[in-house]
């Protein structure tokens, strides 16, 4: 879903692979002094937890072909179109997606692998990625997103070249087998479309 690299990068990114390929039940991390309200407690952030995720499951899980175009800017004159495939899936316990992202074209070849978790103290989804485009491996999007009626909208900013840029990145389903995520900046002009990312359900395995 995401294809945008960003600037800020956080080297402890892969820490969180870690714990969520770590993640166990809740019952097996209870502590000896734990109460029954602590269990109630854990139990119903982990069943909202597991809703949110399901949600975005149903809009964007399985297996896709891509087609990314990316619209021309005053560094990079001409449109630009990528093609590839994204497998997106369920991590451990259902409490996030990991997607594996691949695309070439006339950006050069990437590959990335994603994570989505939903975050219940900022009521919204967080995100992060490993990318062979990022020169320290991994970023940790700094933003959430959020559902606007039946599209989710990520807002989140970056540092470019000593500039703070606002980006905001809609998910919209347009089909049954298809969905699209959009990428827009915003400028002192208005807001601009960056790039688009269309993927259509394919059979792959």
């Amino acid at each position: 879903m995401k294809n945008l690299r960003m600037p800020r990068r956080v080297h402890w990114a892969l820490l969180i692979l870690l714990a969520l390929s770590q993640s166990t039940p809740s019952a097996g991390r209870q502590g000896r002094g734990s109460t029954s309200n602590d269990r109630r407690g854990e139990a119903s952030s982990s069943d909202e937890s597991s809703s949110r995720v399901e949600r975005l499951a149903k809009m964007v899980a399985g297996n896709w072909t891509v087609r990314v175009t990316s619209e021309p800017t005053s560094e990079k004159p001409k449109h630009r179109n990528e093609t590839g495939t994204s497998r997106i899936h369920y991590g451990p316990g259902k409490l996030s997606l990991i997607e594996d992202y691949r695309t070439e074209g006339d950006s050069g070849p990437r590959q990335a692998l994603g994570v989505f978790w939903w975050d219940a103290a900022a009521q919204g989804y967080r995100s992060m990625f490993c990318d062979n485009l990022d020169p320290d491996g991994c970023s940790l999007y700094d933003g959430v997103g959020k559902w606007e009626g039946s599209d989710l909208v990520f807002h989140f900013v970056f540092r470019d070249m000593d500039k703070q840029v606002q980006m905001r990145e809609v998910l919209t389903r347009t089909s049954a087998n298809s969905f699209t995520a959009r990428f827009y900046t915003k400028e002192k002009s208005g807001e601009e479309l960056l790039r688009t990312v269309e993927h259509t359900r394919s059979e792959l395995p």
